[in-house]
């Protein structure tokens, strides 16, 4: 499933590495939302340029789970999170693998 998480009026510059700390904030806001332990690989794609005066979003979509063999308190997730435009382009895409914390057992 694809959900917008948060959307930013302007963004204070015109680097794509700017866009980019943009997005893993939005995502901080999301699903790993006090659970991140790491983050272990990060592949980006830069597709278009984000202005000042953009607006953009984040998407994220979980593209595969499994459990740590080394931590049993945590799972490796690897999510793909693409920051959109007004206008419906991606701008940057990227796919993330972090370690994230297990619910308790109930």
């Amino acid at each position: 499933m694809i959900r917008p998480v948060s959307a930013f009026d302007r963004l204070g510059t015109e680097t794509a590495f700017s866009v980019l700390a943009h997005a893993q904030s939005l995502a901080a806001q999301g699903p790993t939302r006090g659970n991140g332990m790491a983050l272990l690989n990060l592949n980006v794609d830069f597709q278009g340029p984000v202005f000042i005066g953009d607006t953009v979003h984040c998407e994220i979509e979980i593209l595969e789970m499994r459990e740590s063999k080394g931590r049993k308190d945590a799972g490796l997730v690897n999510f793909l999170q693409k920051v959109v435009k007004q206008d419906g382009k991606t701008a940057v895409s990227y796919k993330a693998l972090r370690l994230i914390r297990r619910r308790p057992a109930a």
